[in-house]
């Protein structure tokens, strides 16, 4: 019984398979017709770039503002440091601010 089933199942992926492989998205769409252009529609490609772009600016500005916030962080520690150790003075005191 179990054979019987997966032939069968193997069968109708088979079918499945041979009545997709003639299936795409060339010729659905993909060019842009005057009209629409002069509406500010844009393609498939134009906008797979603008995206990309974005995607790649957006990881630029996310990975160095996380190096500046490091940096200025160690130099607040830097200077937590200085203060303590140095002049005596514990920005943790609520006296004091």
């Amino acid at each position: 019984m179990l054979r019987r089933v997966s032939k069968l199942a193997l069968m109708g992926l088979l079918l499945v398979g041979l009545s997709c492989s003639t299936f795409s998205w060339k010729g659905s769409g993909g060019g842009i017709d005057a009209e629409a252009a002069e509406l500010g529609v844009k393609d498939v490609a134009a906008l797979e770039r603008e995206y990309d772009t974005r995607r790649y600016w957006s990881f630029w500005r996310r990975d160095i503002g996380g190096h500046w916030n490091a940096i200025l962080s160690d130099l607040h520690r830097v200077h937590e440091s200085v203060d303590r150790h140095f002049l005596n003075y514990d920005w943790d005191t609520p006296n004091f601010r």
